[in-house]
């Protein structure tokens, strides 16, 4: 405790303080210290509790009514809190002390929260601390007996907990309602910049799906000037008028195509051809050849009226169904490149579709991860209702059955001749 400041009254009467005579003790820090010397009077530091003494002491600032009672300018000192280590004791739930919940609070530093929620916080911290140093019934101070026998009465109020409960709450509250600046407003304001969301084509060319990239834009804002609708230089640019959406389902192979509006212009046309053999896919099972041997290959051409080749101006979404016999689990869609590598393209599979978001046609592979036998030999075990290859559990179940049932079949006929023989 401290006291701020007092001013001089006649003798034999109520001192009067100017401020709130005490700062409540809310925490001290008691870390013991230590000042290394040297000489023949230099102590080893300590490494145990035992070693520590009244040299290790913190330094902390109090107010002793006696020396007050001697002197008003001399309530307050300095002294050395030595602290008996073995007696203390933990505190199992710190979230519902008073004096923790301020100490914690008043560790946060701003960082990268927002200056609002930031200073919602600060407001809370000083509401409590004042709440809490406000603990004297008046701004008298009472002085018992008169002369240098005189001593203060210290008559501080204690709060209940349910008072204690709601100044827990309002700091817990303003702590959890901080809000982090996201990376955009961050750099907004350091480098007074805009946050764009944008697609660089060099980046998609790089890596397929890393075109999408967030970036800042910097402005020259000194150059801004103020104008209206009424200013002659004034001329708002006329709407864009986007080409419709796309949203096609090839026939014959059931792959399905979309596209918001403006992706293409206006009278695309989109062709969509499946690849059972011939130099392409012969190129494709080579490139698959440690992903899976069972997959379906399609040529997907974007095509203007005239029958050019064109790029979409955004992300085009590609849905190639999952086949019969293929496990929906393990579906990987590659792209295959002229030369004949493979472009692994990210998607998802739902209502039966394994979903892929590309701005590039070209070849596309779907395949089953780790299959053994061909989309021609899945083919021909769906039309006949036989087990995949691969599973040779079934195939060896299948094979058991049969021979089970041939040896009952030889058992019969031998136990039938003989009960003929014998009539």
């Amino acid at each position: 405790m401290c006291l701020t400041e007092i001013k001089a009254v006649p003798p034999d009467s109520a001192t009067i303080l100017s401020d709130q005579p005490y700062s409540h003790i809310l925490a001290l820090d008691v870390t013991p210290i230590y000042i290394g010397f040297t000489g023949g009077d230099a102590k080893p530091k300590p490494t145990q509790i035992s070693e520590y003494d009244i040299d290790n002491a913190a330094y902390v600032h109090v107010f002793v009514p006696v020396m007050f009672s001697i002197s008003a300018s001399s309530g307050d000192q300095y002294a050395r809190i030595k602290v008996d280590w073995t007696t203390l004791e933990k505190i199992e739930h710190p979230e519902n002390n008073l004096e923790y919940s301020l100490w914690n609070a008043k560790q946060i530093e701003q960082g990268d929260y927002t200056d609002a929620s930031f200073a919602k916080l600060q407001i809370a911290i000083e509401e409590v601390t004042a709440q809490l140093e406000n603990i004297w019934p008046s701004q008298t101070l009472n002085m018992n007996g008169s002369g240098f026998s005189a001593q203060p009465e210290l008559e501080q109020r204690e709060y209940s907990d349910a008072e204690k409960s709601e100044m827990i709450q309002k700091l817990n509250t303003a702590v959890s309602s901080l809000h982090a600046l996201t990376k955009y407003q961050r750099s907004f304001i350091l480098r007074k910049a805009v946050p764009l969301h944008v697609f660089v084509p060099v980046m998609e060319d790089i890596s397929e799906g890393t075109g999408d990239q967030d970036v800042l834009l910097k402005l020259d804002w000194s150059t801004l000037t103020k104008t209206s609708e009424d200013d002659p230089g004034f001329q708002p640019e006329d709407p864009v008028k986007q080409s419709p959406a796309v949203d096609i389902t090839d026939a014959a192979t059931g792959v399905k195509i979309h596209a918001d509006k403006g992706v293409f212009e206006e009278g695309v046309k989109i062709v969509v051809t499946e690849i059972k053999d011939g130099s392409d896919y012969d190129k494709a099972a080579n490139a698959l050849s440690d992903a899976g041997k069972k997959f379906k290959l399609y040529d997907v051409k974007f095509l203007d009226k005239d029958s050019n080749e064109v790029a979409p101006n955004g992300t085009v979404t590609i849905s190639f169904p999952a086949g019969a016999g293929y496990d929906s689990a393990k579906l990987a869609a590659y792209r295959i490149n002229d030369d004949g590598s493979k472009v692994l393209v990210k998607g998802i599979v739902e209502d039966g579709m394994y979903k892929v978001v590309t701005k590039t046609a070209g070849k596309y592979a779907l395949v089953e991860k780790g299959s053994t036998i061909t989309d021609e030999q899945n083919t021909n075990n769906v039309n006949h209702n036989t087990p995949q290859t691969g599973d040779s559990s079934n195939t060896m179940l299948w094979f058991m059955l049969a021979l089970a049932s041939a040896g009952m079949l030889t058992v019969l006929t031998f136990w039938g001749k003989r009960k003929i023989s014998k009539a």
